[in-house]
């Protein structure tokens, strides 16, 4: 997934290439007089976060998939709606799982049991991974975990997005979407819009808390904050000079060496809990007296099953939708990342985030 993820509004990489992508399609489709509508409905669904490709650079990718908008319909893209899968990956392991990638229980191509290694040796144990196994037995993994297996909830929220975008339906047709951010005292509280919810509720599934796995994190040193860091040369392999462009939130002409390459470095994770019915908050203590100088939410690859639980991937799989911020419809909040100036949320344009944050904390 080399190259630049890009922005929309900056005219440049892939935030621009998906929308002239979507208008190119409809076009060809329209040619023909009375066919297809040349504004016709367009689904997208965004990367799910398992597999090699992508890794942290995932958020910028989803990002770019909606025009940079965080969400669909927008004016980039109208008309559309959209489907986000970073909470669906193959439910027995982004990576094929523990008894297929590590412990080599079953074959890939051939999807067989080996029962000495599934008992780890002792003979008297039960065939650990024999759920797993089963689970590939007609349902092959291609290509590893990029490809998750399980296609019918991606296609539930296509359909139900369809239905409340463009056929008629008045529900809502997506994910909570950020509207604003504030901070209140000792808590960073963020609003979801509430058009966009159309009386939807948000919720918080609940998460492992002591491993902080809210997947809502906190940046507080503004001079690594940098939604897409860009390398220098972009065909360069190994160590590689990058830079932060204005357009991600940085300077265009300095480089800066203290941006990581993975992109993670500087954000730490928070506890979550409701603020109202439409607004979470985050717990801002383990900062001591450092303020909040960016947030983001599920930004990058997101692996929300409990990891550290030795039976996940091998006695049952990691469920579908399990990170913690949902709609009581059913769709997961919208990936966001936004800077925090003067204690309120302003996102990278074209994405609009800087409204007013109705719930206190």
């Amino acid at each position: 997934m080399g190259g630049t993820k890009g922005n929309s509004a900056a005219h440049v990489g892939y935030g621009c290439e998906m929308a002239n992508l979507v208008q190119s399609w409809r076009k060809q489709w329209s040619i023909t007089p009375g066919t297809t509508d040349p504004d016709a409905p367009f689904g997208i669904v965004t990367l799910a976060s398992s597999g090699s490709e992508g890794g942290p650079d995932m958020g910028a990718m989803r990002w770019a998939q909606t025009a940079n908008y965080g969400v669909l319909p927008n004016p980039q893209i109208p008309n559309s709606f959209l489907a986000q899968a970073y909470d669906l990956d193959d439910p027995w392991g982004p990576d094929l799982g523990p008894c297929i990638q590590d412990w080599q229980c079953c074959s890939v191509k051939h999807v067989t049991y080996n029962e000495t290694a599934c008992n780890l040796g002792t003979g008297n144990n039960p065939k650990l991974c024999s759920m797993a196994c089963d689970a590939a037995t007609g349902t092959t993994p291609v290509m590893g975990g990029i490809h998750p297996r399980d296609k019918k909830p991606v296609g539930d929220r296509l359909g139900l997005a369809a239905f409340n975008t463009v056929y008629g339906g008045t529900g809502p047709a997506t994910g909570p979407t950020i509207s604003g951010c504030e901070v209140q005292g000792g808590q960073l509280v963020v609003q979801f819009n509430q058009t966009i919810l159309r009386g939807d509720t948000v919720l918080i599934q609940p998460y492992n808390a002591t491993l902080n796995m809210s997947y809502l994190e906190v940046m507080t040193d503004p001079s690594i904050f940098c939604a897409e860091p860009i390398q220098v040369n972009l065909s360069c392999r190994g160590e590689c000079d990058i830079f932060c462009p204005a357009w991600a939130g940085g300077s265009s002409i300095t480089n800066n060496s203290r941006l990581s390459k993975t992109d993670d470095v500087g954000w730490q994770p928070l506890n979550i809990s409701m603020a109202g019915s439409t607004a979470i908050k985050a717990d801002l203590s383990p900062l001591g007296t450092a303020p909040p100088v960016a947030v983001r939410y599920a930004w990058g690859t997101s692996e929300c099953c409990d990891k550290t639980d030795p039976d996940l991937y091998v006695k049952y799989p990691c469920g579908p939708a399990p990170c913690p911020v949902m709609g009581g419809s059913g769709f997961p909040a919208n990936p966001f990342m936004a800077q925090i100036k003067n204690g309120k949320c302003e996102c990278l344009a074209p994405q609009e985030c800087s409204g007013p944050v109705t719930s206190g904390v």
